[in-house]
């Protein structure tokens, strides 16, 4: 007799667990083999001009914190569609970042401030950084202006070390505010409604922050030896 007799119950459940692995597994694989792609683009207030950016990384939102960094050539890549947060140290963006969407290969742009944070690195040892006005190290008194005319940013700086920044929203409202002192540092950062979301304090030894949480709608506070 040709064919297979299947005696019990427990040898079809057995088969069928069997065949359901397969495909969870055949999902999985493709999705590990096929990933979306993440490009950044950073487009100068001085200039309108698109860069392709490597400066910066995607946070993942559920499922844990874990940090994406971009390759060589400005790409991510994503193996698990959904929400993502990104970052970027001179973009004008969010203190906490920018939520993005990421379920295929996806484009994104970000604003570069006339005045922001640059690296210099020659290739052999660290990177260090330094404020720029449109491609010129800060010195001095500088300010910058939003196409209304209002203030963006007004700061003092020394050979590209910043002394004090305060940076504006489009409405004219603080946005921001950096000040660096002998041993103690300063950053506050507000929402256009004049909230405050974070104070960070930096001293020789400790630091100090307190922070909004937008799902309690409360502040935390917190201290710590260091730099946070």
């Amino acid at each position: 007799m040709l064919g297979i007799i299947f005696k019990t119950d427990s040898t079809l459940k057995f088969l069928f667990t069997i065949i359901f692995v397969l495909i969870i597994y055949s999902v999985s694989s493709q999705s590990l083999t096929n990933p979306a792609y993440f490009t950044l683009f950073e487009k100068s207030c001085c200039d309108s001009t698109l860069y392709r950016s490597v400066n910066y990384r995607i946070l993942t939102i559920n499922g844990g914190s874990h940090t994406i960094y971009p390759d060589s050539t400005g790409v991510c890549r994503i193996y698990a569609p959904g929400e993502y947060l990104l970052r970027h140290g001179s973009a004008d963006l969010p203190y906490w970042g920018k939520r993005v969407l990421i379920q295929g290969s996806t484009t994104d742009t970000v604003e570069i401030a006339p005045i922001h944070l640059k690296g210099k690195s020659r290739g052999i040892g660290p990177t260090y950084y330094h404020y720029v006005h449109c491609k010129k190290i800060c010195n001095g008194k500088e300010i910058s202006y939003w196409p209304n005319g209002g203030v963006r940013q007004d700061g003092t700086f020394k050979n590209g070390d910043v002394k004090k920044l305060i940076s504006y929203y489009s409405n004219g409202t603080i946005k921001s505010k950096i000040k660096n002192k002998l041993l103690t540092d300063y950053i506050i950062h507000y929402d256009r409604t004049g909230k405050l979301l974070i104070k960070m304090k930096f001293q020789l030894f400790f630091s100090r922050a307190v922070m909004y949480d937008e799902k309690s709608d409360k502040y935390w506070k917190g201290t710590s030896f260091g730099h946070y």
